[in-house]
């Protein structure tokens, strides 16, 4: 039986009810001397796209929503909200990646963080031990 090689183990258990993949991700803000910051995010595989907190966007020194490109977001109850991607640096178990983020104007402060197939996924396999609570990665 063949396996797969993983690199990288994470333990993401918050709790013994938990059954979110939650990660440590950090995150670049512009600006001189800025350091880079350690974010919360879920390993969502069934995001076609990340998608953050749009109060994170002055971090990444995007003064307007906008200027990213337009797009939609739909969510897990079929609801369509507008979206705006941008192209940012983030770093996940050592490794620096750009991958697309949508922003979207409508979604409340403090949505949660998700990390989704285009541009993130697709840089790496990825198991979960869910009973576990653990993900394992190898990136590609």
């Amino acid at each position: 039986m063949p396996s797969l090689d993983f690199t990288h183990e994470h333990d993401y258990r918050a709790g013994p009810d938990d059954h979110s993949p939650e990660v440590q991700i950090r995150i670049f803000p512009k600006g001189i001397g800025s350091v880079p910051v350690a974010i919360t995010a879920v390993l969502d595989s069934g995001a076609s796209v990340s998608m953050f907190d749009k109060s994170l966007l002055g971090l990444f020194g995007i003064a307007d929503i906008a200027t990213g490109q337009k797009g939609e977001v739909r969510t897990a109850n079929n609801e369509i909200a507008d979206a705006f991607v941008h192209n940012l640096d983030i770093e996940f178990l050592g490794r620096q990646m750009t991958i697309p983020v949508m922003f979207s104007p409508v979604w409340p402060d403090g949505t949660p963080n998700l990390l989704g197939m285009k541009g993130f996924f697709e840089q790496l396999l990825i198991a979960f031990k869910h009973q576990e609570r653990a993900a394992l990665v190898a990136f590609i």
